[in-house]
């Protein structure tokens, strides 16, 4: 998954939605799923299922909320897609940079604000937005 973001940008960088906004370029997909930019989406959610479910059988329990950072946080379609395919609950949060907040935190901390990291990234970071699964999706990749 460390490479979804490249994957997405090239295609979209060679494609014919070169001139659309991420935002648009994923809506735009959303509404062919036949298409290669598609099957391209539905590959890297299925990736992030696929690493959820690791991580499941790992821990030993379910995982019932992801909390997405970084360029992906700004593509409402996108994580909407991702809740369903994954069937989770995908939050944003108020600084949808996370390097941010974990230096502010980790600042705030050391200067003696907060009494431990968890302290203080409960008090900081908040819940914006969120996205639950939903029908329209969520049967994609079933046999894979």
């Amino acid at each position: 998954m460390p490479d979804s973001g490249h994957k997405f940008g090239e295609f979209k960088k060679n494609s014919i939605y070169k001139d659309l906004s991420f935002n648009q370029t994923v809506e735009e997909l959303l509404q062919k799923p036949g298409s290669t930019g598609f099957k391209l989406m539905e590959n890297i959610a299925l990736d992030v299922k696929n690493g959820i479910s690791l991580l499941e059988k790992h821990w030993g329990k379910k995982i019932e909320t992801m909390r997405v950072t970084g360029g992906q946080a700004h593509t409402p379609a996108w994580n909407q897609f991702k809740a369903e395919i994954c069937q989770i609950k995908i939050e944003i949060g108020n600084s949808p940079d996370a390097e941010l907040t974990g230096n502010a935190v980790t600042a705030f901390y050391g200067m003696g604000l907060y009494n431990s990291l968890q302290d203080g990234a409960e008090k900081i970071f908040k819940v914006t937005k969120e996205f639950v699964p939903g029908e329209q999706f969520n049967n994609l990749g079933s046999t894979k």
